[in-house]
């Protein structure tokens, strides 16, 4: 075994851990916590099994709050995701500016799980396609309203 894997190992990044696939996800969550204090936080990335948030309040690992975000809608729109989740990582970032908190979905109801599939299968079809605007075929004839290429 290398260092390098060694030194991973012992930072417990989770990666190992992780199950679901995770995409890049910016947003603000609402943080409902044990004595019904609700904290706003910011979304860095999620998944059908959890979220990574940061926080400006530290919550002790393990401890169950509600979630509640925003999440974009296919084709159009957005849904509101209720879940249950447990603090599985803690930790302070000062790049973050707050605590980086792992989320695991403890409960999801399937309305809130089918939103985030959806949401992750459009942004890896989109990643599919870098440098391509959606409904755009290079070749394609274009109209004459169309502006005049640039040279």
């Amino acid at each position: 075994m290398s260092a390098g894997s060694t030194q991973a190992q012992k930072l417990g990044t989770g990666a190992e851990f992780r199950r679901h696939q995770r995409e890049r996800f910016v947003s603000t969550v609402h943080l409902l916590l044990p004595g019904r204090r609700i904290v706003e936080a910011r979304t860095l990335d999620i998944s059908v099994g959890g979220l990574l948030v940061v926080s400006p309040l530290s919550v002790p690992d393990h401890a169950v709050c509600g979630v509640r975000l925003l999440v974009p809608a296919i084709p159009e729109g957005t849904f509101q995701v209720l879940a249950r989740a447990q603090v599985v990582s803690n930790r302070f970032s000062g790049k973050e500016n707050g605590f980086l908190m792992g989320l695991r979905f403890t409960a999801l109801p399937r309305a809130s799980l089918a939103a985030i599939r959806e949401y992750l299968a459009d942004k890896t079809t989109n990643a599919a396609r870098p440098n391509r605007l959606r409904g755009y075929s290079p070749g394609a004839d274009e109209s004459e309203d169309a502006p005049p290429p640039l040279s």
